[in-house]
């Protein structure tokens, strides 16, 4: 049997082969990189598309891409009933609303005491237990119930801004001043009625100031006075009141919050035991 001569390839074979190899190798290193690129690209989209889908649900369920409501970072046991619309306010200088004085002796009548009094009239308000739970301070809990008590800032913003609108009209709601305005027609500013104002005040400053409101409020020109004056005609974001006032009458506490000797176990968590 006769034994093959093998030859070495020569040198332009040799460049081929290494040439081949070298593409081959690169080919495949371009084929990872383009498959771990594409599924970079692919979780980038999935995940672009996932947050639009939820932005676009609660845009549609809310009806405003706002609705989300950065400020509120604190828990509220009433964030399920905010909801936000375009209200637009007409001028309210000359133009009367509801809650205003009667225009032809500039003062409240029975109509608009109950206009005030609706707002809030369900005052405070239940929550559960795990609501309880969430809030930034201890809250009493309800006797012989395992509801906890609370109220919502918004209302006893609004009790306190009847209670300095009807200080403007004691002859009216004399029984309600008795402490701040003497029988003389004095006015006692160190009775427990003059802090009460004082605190509202106080109190609607500080909710003025935390909400900010930075809509904008117009000039024009008023030609009989020769001034530019405020156009207070305003369009604003407005959280849904109605939602609001809904959420709290479904949350009413229908019972008086009294107890005759104040028992320990209504001031203090159940769960604290």
């Amino acid at each position: 049997m006769s034994l093959k001569t093998y030859a070495a390839l020569p040198d332009e074979e040799a460049n081929n082969v290494r040439i081949e190899k070298g593409v081959s190798a690169h080919i495949e290193e371009v084929r990872k990189w383009t498959s771990s690129r594409f599924l970079h690209f692919t979780f980038l989209y999935t995940v672009i598309i996932c947050l639009s889908g939820m932005l676009l649900s609660n845009v549609l369920r809310n009806g405003s891409p706002m609705c989300g409501d950065i400020s509120q970072q604190l828990f509220s046991p009433a964030s399920s009933a905010i909801s936000y619309e375009i209200t637009t306010f007409g001028e309210n200088f000359y133009q009367k609303t509801p809650y205003m004085c009667n225009v032809t002796d500039g003062l409240p009548t029975n109509a608009t005491d109950k206009k005030w009094i609706d707002l809030y009239d369900f005052g405070n308000s239940w929550v559960t237990k795990d609501d309880a739970r969430q809030l930034t301070l201890d809250t009493v809990q309800l006797p012989n119930s395992d509801l906890y008590v609370t109220q919502l800032t918004v209302f006893h913003d609004l009790h306190c801004l009847n209670v300095l609108r009807k200080s403007l009209y004691p002859d009216r709601y004399m029984s309600d001043y008795d402490d701040f305005i003497n029988k003389d027609g004095s006015r006692n500013y160190t009775s427990v009625d003059a802090q009460h104002y004082d605190h509202c005040i106080d109190n609607l400053r500080r909710s003025i100031m935390c909400h900010g409101d930075v809509s904008t409020i117009s000039w024009s020109y008023n030609k009989y006075r020769r001034v530019p004056l405020p156009d207070l005609r305003l369009t604003k974001t407005c959280r849904n009141y109605d939602k609001l006032r809904e959420w709290g009458h479904e949350h009413e506490v229908m019972t008086a919050l009294k107890w005759k000797h104040g028992p320990e176990s209504a001031f203090k968590h159940s769960w604290d035991d």
